[in-house]
């Protein structure tokens, strides 16, 4: 992750504008913390990068991403 929001917002615009160069439709995923805390220890996972990523995942086979509008990246 970096250091700050605003290397991370930035990295988030890089990466949007990328993506939709290729003709792909980023989606943003609401991650309400307990709800994943209580995934997590569902599974036995530990809170990681590769499980949050896991746990998206599932958030995004139920449908619960939303389209990444301009406002997001202000």
């Amino acid at each position: 992750l970096e250091d700050t929001y605003d290397e991370w917002k930035s990295n988030l615009n890089k990466s949007v504008k990328n993506m939709r160069a290729l003709g792909m439709t980023p989606l943003k995923v609401d991650v309400d913390m307990e709800e994943l805390l209580a995934w997590c220890t569902e599974r036995g996972f530990k809170n990681t990068g590769e499980n949050r990523a896991e746990f998206i995942t599932d958030l995004l086979r139920q449908g619960r991403g939303k389209k990444i509008e301009e406002q997001d990246l202000e």
